[in-house]
């Protein structure tokens, strides 16, 4: 009967341990735009998982107003720190990184550093011999970017959602699925005044 007894618990503490690690791991994020900026929320990347967008809830003011959607390509890193504005040879524009592989000008590029995330648009790149840096659009980041940052080119972006002049909910399954150690942008544009996302919910799977 003790034999029994143990290893029904064994069987119960095993279930319990794969029920907690299959608990799904659910983010919100928000963000507001304008005319001159539109709507852009940055989802980070986890390193072991993929980011899924299961709902969104939006305010457009544009009867053509667009859902975009893209997610990290190409995956690099900061091999110094560059002030935020010039320094060392360094400006708040040009950053080193690990490589200029696969680079496309105009590509919207993405640092993610102690939890948060910053955007901006590739001008150029160079660099020889083990020595490389990008040229990024005025302004750059608008941080200092620190050694071993995560920096990521995004894909091209796809509207696969017109949602016009509406405040509205979209939800199911997959409504967009980054890949696995990559983050996702989700921009709400244009806007004739002001839109919104106001949630923007997902699980990293």
């Amino acid at each position: 009967m003790r034999t029994k007894l143990l290893i029904l618990g064994a069987v119960a503490l095993a279930s319990a341990i794969c029920v907690q690690a299959g608990v799904p791991t659910f983010k919100s994020f928000s963000g507001a735009g304008n005319a001159t900026t539109p709507t852009t929320v940055i989802v980070p990347a986890d390193p072991n998982l993929q980011f899924r967008v299961l709902s969104i809830n939006y305010a457009s003011d544009t009867n053509n107003g667009g859902l975009l959607f893209s997610k990290g390509a190409g995956a690099y890193y900061a091999t110094i720190t560059n002030a935020t504005t010039g320094a060392g040879g360094t400006t708040a524009t040009t950053n080193n990184i690990s490589a200029t592989n696969g680079l496309v000008t105009s590509s919207v590029m993405v640092l993610q550093q102690n939890g948060s995330c910053y955007s901006s648009t590739l001008s150029s790149w160079g660099g020889t011999n083990g020595t490389y840096f990008i040229v990024l659009a005025s302004g750059g980041w608008g941080v200092a970017q620190a050694v071993n940052a995560d920096i990521y080119q995004m894909s091209a972006a796809t509207s696969p959602y017109v949602v016009g002049n509406s405040t509205n909910w979209l939800n199911g399954e997959a409504l967009y699925v980054g890949d696995q150690g990559r983050p996702v942008i989700a921009k709400l544009t244009p806007a004739l005044a002001t839109n919104q996302i106001i949630s923007l919910t997902g699980q990293y799977q």
